[in-house]
């Protein structure tokens, strides 16, 4: 008779809470979950569930984590978790919120305590005007990054601002505008060229793996009749690993040649920055889910790309 015996194990739904995620490298939701473990023989349990940790898992890029849930306070609920990152930071985890919101007040006031100076009321409600401009740069800004977030803290201190600290604290957020609109037109840039590139081995590949197969196909009748059957079953995994070999080798080629003679220069053509350029290669955050999607098979080697640019950039600083 067969005797299953090991351990089972279980996890339990705490709640939802905010944190700073190092690998999006930005502000998103957790779940939290503590894991229990017991021992069993025969599915049936001969021990009480005993805890064996707490992780976070983030919402945006699935990544979990051991962490320790006694550092959140008031955790959320399911149902709770689409309210805005800023209230569910203040809410779930005060520790972190108050952090930011620190650095924001230190880099836009400094060390001053000095209030502002009184407004008249025509002053007032030109002040209450360009603020309210200035926030409607936020709207339907999905972004959970610390710069927008702290942007966002360093508005709610407006009214505690003197002239010239609202006049730095607006150009602070033209800046922010200025550098999505062009982000946005790089990735716009990328999902309109993926239309054109090419992708996968091409006819190129599909070529050599023809002209290898059939080499190897050749090459069985010079076997001795008595071994053909056994090179040819012996042979066939070896003659697939070749094959893969040359695809990986051969899509890594063209996509390297299209960067170098297609993509780069239409870039540099229509004014896109290499930086921004090599930004969006290497961190995948900054990108959604549809932008991703929609931009294809371009980004499939994009360290090659970013290294790429970065050579490019290098040549054009050396003859400059």
């Amino acid at each position: 008779m067969w005797i299953f015996w090991g351990t089972q194990t279980q996890r339990e739904v705490l709640g939802i809470a905010a944190d700073l995620c190092a690998n999006c490298n930005a502000l998103q939701t957790f779940m939290i979950t503590d894991h229990y473990k017991s021992d069993h023989i025969q599915f049936i349990r001969t021990s009480a569930w005993g805890y064996v940790a707490t992780t976070k898992k983030c919402a945006s890029c699935g990544t979990e984590r051991v962490c320790n849930k006694r550092s959140y306070g008031a955790l959320i609920s399911l149902a709770e978790q689409s309210l805005p990152i800023e209230e569910i930071l203040k809410r779930t985890n005060p520790r972190i919120a108050a952090k930011l919101n620190d650095e924001a007040r230190k880099e836009l006031l400094g060390n001053s305590s000095a209030p502002a100076k009184p407004e008249s009321p025509a002053e007032r409600a030109k002040s209450k005007e360009e603020l309210k401009d200035l926030r409607k740069v936020f709207e339907g800004v999905e972004d959970n990054d610390a710069e927008t977030y702290k942007l966002k803290e360093k508005l709610n201190l407006w009214d505690k601002l003197n002239a010239g600290q609202r006049r730095e604290l607006a150009e602070l957020v033209q800046a922010y505008q200025s550098k999505r609109v062009r982000l946005a037109d790089t990735k716009d840039f990328l999902i309109s060229m993926s239309l054109q590139f090419p992708g996968g081995m091409g006819k190129a590949g599909l070529v050599a793996a023809l002209v290898l197969f059939a080499a190897w196909v050749g090459c069985i009748y010079f076997v001795p009749e008595e071994l053909r059957w056994y090179f040819a079953i012996g042979g066939l995994p070896i003659m697939l690993c070749i094959l893969l070999s040359m695809a990986l080798l051969l899509d890594y080629c063209v996509a390297e040649a299209w960067y170098r003679t297609t993509l780069i220069p239409r870039a540099f053509a229509e004014h896109i920055s290499a930086d921004l350029l090599i930004a969006v290669a290497k961190d995948p955050s900054l990108w959604n889910i549809e932008e991703w999607n929609a931009a294809g098979r371009i980004l499939d080697h994009r360290e090659t790309l970013a290294t790429l640019l970065e050579m490019e950039i290098e040549k054009n600083a050396g003859t400059s």
